[in-house]
C-alpha cells in the first residue's frame, strides 16, 4: 500500500510540475535593481545602492576591468619583478 501511494504522489508531482513553472516575463530596463554593497572595515553590513539594469551592467564591467589592470600588473613578466 505504501509502494503505491508512493507512485501515486510521485506521478501526481511529475505530472503537475509544469502548472507550476513560472512565467517569464521581459525585465523592463528602467526598473531599478537594488544591491547591498560591503563597506570594507565596517560591521554594520554594507550599503544598499539601486540602479536600473544598464547601470548595473556598466559597474560590473567597469568592476571587471579594474580587476583584469590589476591582475596583469601584479602578473611578473619580460625581466619585471613580481613585487
Amino acid at each position: 500500500m505504501r509502494i503505491f501511494a508512493t507512485l501515486a504522489l510521485g506521478c501526481f508531482l511529475l505530472s503537475s510540475g509544469p502548472a507550476f513553472a513560472k512565467e517569464d516575463k521581459p525585465i523592463d530596463p528602467d526598473k531599478k535593481i537594488c544591491r547591498r554593497t560591503e563597506t570594507t572595515g565596517s560591521i554594520l553590513g554594507g550599503k544598499r545602492q539601486c540602479h536600473t539594469k544598464t547601470e548595473w551592467k556598466s559597474i560590473d564591467d567597469a568592476n571587471a576591468d579594474a580587476a583584469r589592470r590589476f591582475t596583469d600588473r601584479r602578473t611578473p613578466g619580460m625581466g619585471s619583478t613580481p613585487f
